[in-house]
């Protein structure tokens, strides 16, 4: 698994439709399209839900950024699908990794498209604890730095003979091992500094608290939501109902009148 998959979390401010949204709206989406990814395990419903992500990661312009992260996804996907093929079918492993795609594609959708401190603020306001709010959110403030130190490691490793992208996958996963402990020892020395930091501000003396922004739903934010559980309404009623095979012909020979006959 590649550092790449880290830029498919990271916030980059830009003025697009979707990150005007609400960031609760935006977690009402992540929340429906994790549900429907754990519960449908086959190919179709799932290539339907990644497909109706496309539009939002084309409004937000976060589509290259998108794509840059599934190259990090690359290993995960060919070991699931090279395992379920042998263990269970192909299809099987199919369905599996569009589930792992899915997943990833709403979160990164959702963290790419939201500040850290627009994060903190809908947590709190959805009445989530000031120390679980904190700590996520300072979380997702160091995954840039994770990266670039990541990427620094491995320059350094590399810069000393080590060949990440040679062997098979054992020796690929052995070499993993020089770059993550070091990863692994400067995030524990950084999770101290930081908690000595916030000790000697007193952190969390006052119980009471304010914030300089406040968040504000508008109409378009309640129009998406409705919106998502419309369609997800729909798709289970016309899933359960065995209607979707219908609905794509239909929709087949609407677009494409010339192979009816």
């Amino acid at each position: 698994m590649s550092i790449n998959l880290l830029k498919g979390f990271e916030f980059k401010k830009k003025n697009t439709f979707v990150h005007q949204l609400d960031p609760r709206t935006k977690l009402a989406i992540t929340i429906i399209y994790a549900v429907l990814a754990l519960s449908f395990s086959t190919i179709v419903p799932l290539a339907v839900f990644i497909a109706t992500l496309v539009p939002m990661l084309a409004a937000g312009r976060i589509v290259k950024k998108w794509l840059t992260s599934l190259k990090g996804l690359s290993f995960i996907i060919i070991f699931i699908i090279v395992l379920n093929t042998w263990l269970t079918s192909l299809e099987f492993a199919i369905s599996m990794c569009l589930r792992i795609l899915l997943l990833v594609t709403s979160f990164s959708i959702f963290f790419m498209t939201v500040h850290p401190d627009e994060l903190a603020l809908s947590l709190l306001a959805m009445r989530v604890p000031f120390s679980f709010t904190f700590t996520l959110s300072l979380a997702t403030r160091f995954i840039p730095t994770l990266a670039a130190e990541a990427q620094n490691i491995i320059d350094a490793q590399r810069s000393r003979g080590l060949e990440l992208e040679k062997g098979n996958i054992l020796v690929r996963v052995k070499n993993m091992v020089p770059i993550l402990i070091p990863l692994i020892i400067n995030s524990i020395k950084r999770a101290f500094s930081i908690a000595e930091a916030l000790e000697s501000k007193a952190f969390g003396a006052i119980k009471a608290r304010t914030n300089y922004q406040e968040l504000k739903m508008k109409r378009r934010d309640y129009a998406i939501i409705i919106l998502v559980i419309a369609f997800t309404l729909g798709f289970f009623v016309l899933y359960l109902g065995n209607y979707l095979p219908g609905v794509f012909y239909f929709t087949l020979n609407l677009v494409f009148p010339h192979l009816q006959g």
